[in-house]
Formats: structure tokens, C-alpha cells, sequence
């Protein structure tokens, strides 16, 4: 379930398979149909204009999740066949996961098929001291590699999170909790380790917000003929309690670039988040 990335007008997405749709699916998504069975479902998410004009509501949150809603019971009617199947989300899609896995998925017999969910950049939160029992009553945080039934997740900065910072804090009114951060590149014991960075070869859609956003970053992979660039030490990264914010913290390595937070500093490398340790996931 994919990011913020329609600029389509108005508060919904349509339907319609826009260039920033397909280039999110390749960038987030695709790579995974190296080991799974892939399925992205368009859905009518909360745009890009509406959350740039400070006009997201619940209403427009809500026909967003139905559509989620409407997609997975599709996909579980018609093409799951008990098998087991492993949850893709980031940013607002990591939301809508989020409550497709509360109110749909745990406690039901559907979660023995539940291999994992790697929803990241959406504020999972848990327990301090505990892998659970904050966004979710049942599914843990993954902590070892061969742990099935559990949650992957993070968000990315290379530098201490501002006080205004959008992810890594928890900002309910429930004590006690915090924002979870699973470190795919050592889940046992969270060290400091290369990750393994996968990045398209092709350009995200030209024109766009996102293209835009991307290009502050100050990264740009080197040229290549295949589809996909894959490095294992760009970046560095461990999981941390950094000013108050449980997040990533990467740091470039060698001749890699220090990055620039975008769209700005409260964000930090969100934009990235699901291609710094695609390898690893």
C-alpha cells in the first residue's frame, strides 16, 4: 500500500494509474516479486495537494482505508488461496496497514497466514520495554530472523531528530508508549551494520513532487544498464533513542553523500525509508 504520491486534484485519488503511481510501485514494491507474488491496489489515497494545503480530514482518511479495505478483501476472496502473504506499506499506506492489521487481521484465524508486515514511516508504536501492545494487541515487533507473525519497522534520519520532527515521536495521549524501530540489517541485536541499500536505475516520474522532493535529498545512483542498483555500504545504521525519537539513524559511508532531510528537516530521510535497507528486508 503506497505512499502520499497522487497529485491528482482534490482531496481523493481516483482510479487512474498515474506516472507517480507506477514509479512508487517500482521504487517501494517491485523487487519484492523476486522472492513474491506481487499485488499493489490503486486506492483512492488522500493526495498530495490536500496534505500540502493542510486539508487531510478524517472523512478523506476513511475513503482512503475503504479502499484498502475493499482491495484486501478482494485479494484474500480471490487470489490469496491460503497462502501466506507479507503486508507492504509506507507513509500513509503504512497507516492504512496499520488499521487493516487491528481491525481485520489479528485475533482472527486470518494471522496464522500473517508472515510479516514491513510498515515503515507510519509511527508503529509499542510498549516501552515491550514488542507490543501499542498500534497492535498481538503482532510483535520482528526480532530475530527466522520469526514469523511480526512487524518491521522504522524511519530513517542521518541526524538527530528536530523537536518538530513529523516521524520517530509519539505524540498520543496513551502512557507509556513509544515509536517502534526494527533494524533489518541485525534484528537480534540491533548493531551498528552496512545495510543494503536497492535503488531503480530509473528516474521517479519526472515533473512530480516526489522527483522533486528526491532530488534534495543530494543522491544520485550511478549509471547502469540494469534495472536495479544494489550496494551494501552506502549507508550504515542502527536504531536509536536520539533526542526523545526512536528512529534509523544511518550515516554515509566512504564517498557516499551526506544527505540533505526532505522535504525538510522535520522528515528527515523519509523519502527513503523503504529503499535504504530494501536488501535487507
Amino acid at each position: 500500500v503506497y505512499p502520499t504520491v497522487s497529485e491528482e486534484p482534490g482531496p481523493n485519488a481516483d482510479h487512474k494509474i498515474t506516472p507517480e503511481l507506477s514509479s512508487v510501485a517500482l521504487y517501494q514494491a517491485s523487487r519484492y516479486s523476486s522472492l513474491c507474488r506481487v499485488y499493489a491496489p490503486v486506492y483512492k489515497q488522500v493526495t498530495e495537494p490536500a496534505l500540502l494545503a493542510g486539508k487531510l480530514t478524517k472523512a478523506n482518511m476513511a475513503i482512503a482505508y475503504r479502499d484498502v479495505l475493499s482491495a484486501w478483501n478482494d485479494y484474500i476472496k480471490h487470489y490469496n488461496k491460503g497462502r501466506g502473504f507479507v503486508l507492504i506499506g509506507h507513509s500513509q499506506g503504512a497507516w492504512h496497514l496499520q488499521t487493516l492489521i487491528r481491525n481485520r487481521i489479528e485475533g482472527r484465524r486470518i494471522a496464522r497466514q500473517l508472515v510479516s508486515a514491513v510498515v515503515l514511516g507510519g509511527n508503529v508504536t509499542v510498549r516501552k520495554g515491550s514488542d507490543t501492545d501499542g498500534s497492535f494487541r498481538h503482532v510483535r515487533a520482528c526480532r530475530t530472523p527466522g520469526q514469523i507473525g511480526c512487524v518491521f519497522a522504522f524511519s530513517t534520519f542521518n541526524e538527530q531528530p528536530p523537536a518538530d520532527a513529523v516521524f520517530g515521536r509519539y505524540t498520543g495521549d496513551r502512557r507509556g508508549l513509544e515509536v517502534l524501530c526494527t533494524n533489518p540489517a541485525d534484528l537480534r541485536r540491533d548493531r551498528e551494520r552496512p545495510l543494503d541499500s536497492i535503488m531503480p536505475t530509473a528516474p521517479f516520474a519526472p515533473g512530480t513532487l516526489i522527483a522533486a522532493g528526491i532530488s534534495v535529498l543530494g543522491f544520485t545512483p550511478p549509471h547502469a544498464t540494469t534495472t536495479y542498483i544494489e550496494s551494501h555500504r552506502l549507508f550504515r545504521g542502527r536504531c536509536v533513542d536520539s533526542g526523545g525519537a526512536d528512529v534509523l539513524l544511518v550515516h554515509s559511508v566512504g564517498g557516499t553523500p551526506v544527505l540533505t532531510p526532505s522535504p525538510q528537516a522535520s522528515w528527515g530521510l523519509h523519502l527513503l525509508d523503504m529503499n535504504v535497507a530494501l536488501g535487507d528486508l
